[in-house]
C-alpha cells in the first residue's frame, strides 16, 4: 500500500513509520512539505516473504542464534535484496503514485527528482534512533527510483541494525520497513534544526547548521525569518526562545561554535 503526504486519512506509525506520517502530519497541517508518498510496511510483504525463504535469510537467524559474526551473512542477504522485483500490484500503486505527483515542482528541466527515504517504525522513537542504519538517497532520478528503494528497504538487513536490534530489545525476525519516495527540491541551501539544543537539552534554546557552501548571502538567511543575522556565509547559529524569537548569535563554522559556545550563552543569559 502506498500513502500520499496528502491522503485523506492518516495511517498509523506502525504502517508508514515516524518520518513517513510526520511528513504527512505536517502536510495535513498546512507546512509547505515538498510533495511524496510512502510505500507502507504492508508495500514490501511480497519482498519480504521472498526473502524470508531463502537460505541467506536462515543464515542470518543461526548467526544471531549462535552469536557469530553477522557481517558475512548480511553482506550476501543484502545482495539477495537485488534480485527482487516488483510484483504487478507494487508496479501499478508506484506508476500511480508517480503520477500523481504535481508537476510543477519538479526541476526546471522538467525531470523528477527524489529522495528515497527509510521510514522504518522502529527508528526515529525516542528511545531508539537506529541513527545511519537505514539508508537515504537523493538526487533520484525518476528511472533509477527503484533501485533507490530497494537500498532502502535492504539497509533494513544491515549488520549494523540487527546489532542495534539485539542491543536494544527489538525482534530480528520480524523486520519492519517503509520508504518515503518525496519530490527533492533545488534549495539554496540546506541544514538541520535541532528544536532543543543538543549540547545542554535546554528547551528554551534551538541550534540550526546550515551547508554554508552554499549559504553566501545574508539575504537568503533572512528569507527564513530566522531573524537578524551577523554575519554572511554562516555554518551554524543560536536561536532563544527567552529573547522572544530573535536570534542572538552567528558563528562562521562549527569550530568556532563549540570554542565560543559556553561564553556566549553566559553573556546572553545575563543579558536576559
Amino acid at each position: 500500500m502506498i500513502y500520499p503526504f496528502d491522503s485523506a486519512t492518516l495511517p498509523t506509525l506502525a504502517e508508514v513509520g515516524g518520518k513517513g506520517l510526520s511528513l504527512m502530519r505536517m502536510t495535513h497541517a498546512g507546512l509547505p512539505v515538498p510533495s511524496g508518498f510512502v510505500c507502507a510496511v504492508a508495500f514490501f510483504e511480497p519482498w519480504l516473504t521472498t526473502l524470508q525463504t531463502t537460505p541467506e535469510w536462515t543464515a542470518v537467524q543461526t548467526a544471531i542464534q549462535n552469536d557469530e559474526d553477522l557481517a558475512p551473512s548480511t553482506t550476501a542477504l543484502k545482495a539477495a535484496c537485488a534480485e527482487l522485483a516488483l510484483t504487478t500490484s507494487q508496479e501499478g500503486q508506484l506508476t500511480e503514485a508517480l503520477q500523481a505527483l504535481p508537476k510543477d515542482s519538479f526541476f526546471a528541466t522538467g525531470e523528477g527528482v527524489f529522495a528515497a527515504r527509510s521510514s522504518s517504525p522502529e527508528e526515529d522513537l525516542e528511545g531508539a534512533s537506529f541513527a545511519g542504519g537505514y539508508k537515504t538517497t537523493l538526487g533520484v532520478t525518476e528511472d533509477a527510483l527503484l533501485d533507490a528503494i530497494r537500498d532502502s528497504f535492504a539497509s533494513a538487513f544491515d549488520e549494523r541494525v540487527f546489532v542495534y536490534k539485539q542491543q536494544h530489545g527489538f525482534a530480528t525476525d520480524t523486520p519492519r520497513i517503509a520508504v518515503v519516495v518525496q519530490q527533492q527540491i533545488a534549495a539554496d541551501s540546506a541544514g538541520v534544526g535541532f528544536s532543543l539544543n543538543p549540547h545542554n537539552n535546554d528547551y528554551w534554546e534551538l541550534i540550526v547548521n546550515v551547508d554554508r557552501e552554499r549559504y553566501r548571502a545574508a539575504e537568503k538567511m533572512k528569507a527564513l525569518r530566522w531573524g537578524p543575522l551577523l554575519r554572511r556565509g554562516l555554518g551554524a547559529f543560536w536561536y532563544s526562545r527567552r529573547l522572544i524569537g530573535q536570534t542572538i548569535v552567528a558563528f562562521l563554522g562549527s569550530k568556532r561554535f563549540y570554542r565560543h559556545y559556553e561564553r556566549v550563552i553566559d553573556e546572553t543569559v545575563r543579558q536576559w
